[in-house]
């Protein structure tokens, strides 16, 4: 097992572009919502409850279709697996990943060692589809993007530096690139597949606390934890 270990400082380059533009805003009757992810027909959304021992299915415009009971609780982000018939989740506390089926019933846990260190720990998570490989976040302190191959061994570890704090990721399977939100920056961060920021998008969104990218239609759904709501911004 090879893992790669990368370090970026903060004068790695990006371009800082106009905010989104922001097309609606939809109250979610979720309690503090802490992870977003689009189904696979993109015809809805998953989120998680970080309060709650939940997780929701909701249309596009945050009316919840179904809730569905999990195991554990302080879970953060959320995504669909590859073949749609499961989901993972982030159990920050604990650094692990708790993976259910679509009715809730606990398929497996997998440790992340080395995400517990300093004073945040697992905040975001998505899937490279092309591979099928596990891509997750840690918050802070320090911040870093972690890949875990299918058999879940770690194969990237990398430092990021570029924003105070990273609490959101969705994976672009088109581009092959990932898009990233920050809760105190109030950013959206267009990244290459190893974390290196792209482009930048400023958000006045409080408590940012996931994202989804659908890249079809060039609309970024993020969920703000304090205010229980839906965004959608137009990515022109």
């Amino acid at each position: 097992m090879t893992i790669a270990i990368f370090s970026c400082n903060k004068a790695e380059l990006s371009v800082e572009k106009l905010s989104l533009e922001l097309l609606n805003i939809y109250s979610i009757n979720v309690e503090e919502p802490s992870g977003l992810d689009l189904a696979i027909d993109n015809e809805s959304l998953w989120t998680v409850s970080d309060k709650y021992s939940k997780i929701y299915q909701l249309d596009l415009m945050g009316q919840i279709l179904q809730e569905i009971d999990i195991p554990g609780n302080n879970f953060e982000g959320i995504t669909v697996d590859f073949n749609g018939h499961s989901l993972w989740m982030v159990q920050e506390s604990l650094s692990e990943l708790l993976q259910v089926d679509i009715l809730g019933n606990e398929l497996q846990r997998i440790y992340v060692a080395g995400a517990i260190s300093g004073s945040g720990g697992l905040e975001g998570i998505t899937i490279n589809t092309s591979k099928n490989h596990l891509l997750l976040l840690k918050e802070k302190d320090p911040s870093v993007l972690i890949e875990l191959n299918t058999i879940f061994e770690p194969i990237l570890f990398k430092h990021l530096y570029t924003a105070s704090d990273y609490s959101g990721m969705d994976y672009n399977e088109i581009d092959n690139e990932l898009w990233v939100v920050s809760d105190q920056d109030k950013k959206v961060y267009q990244c290459d597949i190893h974390g290196a920021v792209i482009s930048s998008y400023s958000i006045d969104v409080a408590k940012a606390e996931g994202i989804a990218f659908d890249r079809e239609n060039n609309l970024i759904y993020i969920v703000s934890d304090s205010e229980e709501s839906l965004y959608i911004f137009k990515l022109n």
